[in-house]
This record gives C-alpha cells, structure tokens and sequence, in this order.
C-alpha cells in the first residue's frame, strides 16, 4: 500500500509547514487535508504496533509525494487512507485522530529512539480492544511495557516484564551452576584447588538470589496489576491493602518477603 507521512517533521515553524510543501509552493486545502489523514494513519499504526517497516516507509514516502501527485491520485489515496481507518475501528479507538497524531508527533520530538507504554495506559488511553487487532494481546498483564519505536528501526514487537528477565536470569544461573558442579571438599584441597568448589558454591547461591528476586517480581507485578485494574480500593481490607501497597495506613513503607504476599494474595 502507498500511503504515507514523514518520519520526521520539517524544519520550519509549524504555520509554514501547514502551508507550504517542500518546494517551498503553497499546498492546497485538499493537498493539506489528505497529508494529514495520512499522518493520522500513521500515528493510529504506530501507536497500535501495526506499522511494520515496509509499511512504514510506504506512508513516509506517500506524504512526501502528496503535494505532487495528480488530483485522481490524491483521491485514491484518501480512499485508501479512510477505508484503512474504518477497518482498524475494530480496536475501539479512545482519542480523536487528531490526538494520535499530536501523541505520535511527541513521541518523534522526544529524541529518544524508544518510548515506553504499559498495557494498562494503552488500554486506557489509547485503544478499548486493541486485541482485536492483535490476537496475542490477551497473554500480556497490564504491567508489561511495550515500546512504541520513534525512528523505524525496530521490526518486531518490543516488549518489558521485569518478571520474565529475571526468570531468565535464574535459568542461566541456574545452567552455569550445573556447568560448574564438583565435588565440595571440606578443608581437604588448599589454594588454587579450592577455586573450582568455590565457583560452584558462588554460583549455586547466585542462582537462589536470583528465584528470590524472580518471584519478588512475579507477586509484585501481580500487586501492580491488581491495583491499577480496581481504581475502587474501598473493596479491600486493610491487610490487602497493606499488601499490595506494601505501605502502612499512615504512608510509610512496609515490605513484605513474597511468601507472606502470596499468602494474603490467594487467601485475603
């Protein structure tokens, strides 16, 4: 498809750019009105992560080409445009195209190459059923982190839960403790013979850092997800509160170990 919008903004002041095209000649309303459907196209893609590379360089292309294509070419890309908008409704947009093109704009003016949006936001703010679009969005807690890429680089979908790196962590503890097993002598072997027993014993207490910080993570992320899906807390005790908060009624911090968490967790 040959759609488009530029990947970044002109480098003149936002009423010229309303303006002019980039041979520095006045565009048209219609010229002006169809690059910015494009430009809501785009942002709607990007923010939703249906904007593959190719794709992308198609609408950055196409709203390069907008100021001097044909009227029956600008037609036909209006066409295109607003029937691949209707379609993409499924995901039950919350803000104007407007608003997504102004989101996607600061995303691009951030000068970072990756911004970061929970789940949960991008439920929220941005899409009511963005599953509709994306059949494995369901597998995701509202917690998880998902990058919306600014430049173009990135191909696939970017996505963070502290849970499943630290998981990993644990499991490559894990494969280099096992690597690493010998025999433990006690006080038999001295100086260098020692070093082989001593990395195993290292690694064996790395590996239990690391499955204690994996389900500090696992029951915190699940305290995380629980609050921001129930804005009405009235409906908790104290004690869950207290749990999932992981602060006393007047503030202050009280960490809780996993263990004791899980338990009011399951049973609160």
């Amino acid at each position: 498809m040959d759609l488009g919008i530029r990947n970044r903004h002109e480098q003149h002041c936002p009423v010229c750019e309303q303006l002019l095209n980039d041979k520095g000649a006045l565009m048209s309303a219609r010229q002006r009105s169809v690059r910015d459907l494009v430009r809501q196209l785009r942002a709607v893609c990007l923010l939703s992560f249906c904007l593959p590379l190719s794709f992308r360089r198609d609408l950055d292309e196409t709203i390069r080409r907008v100021p001097h294509v044909s009227a029956a070419e600008l037609s036909r890309i209006e066409t295109v445009a607003r029937h691949t908008l209707d379609a993409m409704t499924i995901a039950g947009f919350r803000r104007s195209l407007d608003q997504y093109a102004e989101i996607a704009a600061e995303i691009g003016h951030s000068g970072f190459p990756m911004m970061w949006a929970s789940k949960f936001h991008i439920d929220s703010e941005w899409f009511s059923d963005l599953g509709a679009l994306r059949q494995d969005w369901h597998i995701y807690p509202p917690h998880t982190r998902f990058g919306v890429d600014a430049i173009g680089d990135v191909s696939t979908l970017e996505w963070r839960l502290l849970e499943a790196t630290l998981f990993e962590d644990m499991a490559m503890s894990w494969n280099e403790a096992t690597a690493a097993a010998c025999d433990e002598d006690k006080g038999v072997k001295l100086g260098d013979a020692k070093i082989p027993s001593k990395k195993f014993a290292a690694l064996k207490r790395s590996t239990i850092r690391a499955a204690f910080s994996f389900l500090e993570a696992y029951v915190n992320g699940i305290a995380s997800d629980t609050l921001v899906t129930n804005p009405d807390t009235t409906k908790f005790s104290a004690g869950a509160l207290e749990l999932l908060r992981e602060r006393g009624a007047d503030g202050n911090v009280k960490m809780n170990a996993p263990s004791p968490k899980g338990e009011g967790f399951a049973f609160d």
